[in-house]
């Protein structure tokens, strides 16, 4: 019960972070606010945070060192060359081991953290805890739109913004779809993720994204190159809305 109040704990300071790190929205004469970010994964860091990790506070700012009376081990768990290598050390400090793992492991694949733990609480029986976390090393090379943002923003105008007139049918909503840029490039899974109040709307937005030429995809620093999703928002882009889309920081 506690190893899921911890998850649903680190689930909500992510959804925090998502409100306040959209990107500022661009707006068009009609009025029309609108912005395309990609698609946060709920825990990922950067190459660089992870080569500079001293911690597993510094891999993830979620983890709260103050919920441990005294850490039993700490636990590496990662793919190499497709199998599996664990690592152990005896408190939150990574060991020279461990930060060599970290940094050998398999790209794109989940990297687990196993803390085994005595809680910090006042209870006559304190039985040992175990708590885990999982993340993603984000790709160097973010997938990007032939042209770069200003010919990207420039397409998005003139196929789904300046093709919607009443904008009184937006009001204070939004519509929102998401879509994959696979590894070739090509645009995949293109759906409605927040209807807005017209039909017509939605449906000119998914023809936008769906009519998009192919991009460039996101790859690792070794050539690998993976998926990425993003999300294209038109209207109120203050709505509860944008946090359960996980808009990224760009």
């Amino acid at each position: 019960m506690r190893n899921l109040l911890i998850s649903l704990i680190f689930i909500a300071a992510a959804t925090l972070l998502t409100a306040q790190s959209a990107t500022r929205p661009h707006q068009a004469e009609n009025g029309l606010s609108y912005s395309l970010n990609s698609v946060m994964i709920p825990l990922s860091i950067s190459k660089y945070t992870l080569e500079q990790a001293k911690t597993i506070m510094d891999i993830n700012g979620n983890f709260n060192p103050d919920w441990v009376k005294e850490y039993i081990s700490v636990e590496i768990l990662s793919s190499h060359d497709g199998q599996t290598k664990k690592s152990i050390g005896t408190n939150a400090t990574l060991t020279a081991e461990q930060k060599n793992q970290l940094l050998l492991s398999d790209v794109n694949k989940e990297i687990t953290v196993r803390v085994n733990y005595l809680p910090n609480n006042q209870l006559s029986k304190n039985d040992p805890k175990e708590m885990n976390f999982s993340f993603l090393v984000n790709p160097e090379i973010k997938a990007a739109f032939p042209g770069g943002k200003k010919v990207m923003y420039d397409f998005l105008k003139k196929n789904a913004v300046d093709k919607i007139s009443d904008t009184d049918k937006i009001g204070n909503h939004i519509g929102i779809v998401k879509f994959t840029v696979s590894k070739t490039g090509a645009i995949n899974n293109v759906h409605v993720f927040e209807a807005s109040r017209d039909e017509k709307i939605d449906q000119i937005l998914l023809e936008a994204i769906t009519s998009m030429p192919n991009w460039s995809p996101a790859s690792y620093a070794d050539g690998t190159k993976v998926d990425q999703d993003f999300v294209f928002m038109l209207g109120n882009l203050e709505s509860c809305s944008v946090n359960l889309a996980n808009v990224s920081r760009e």
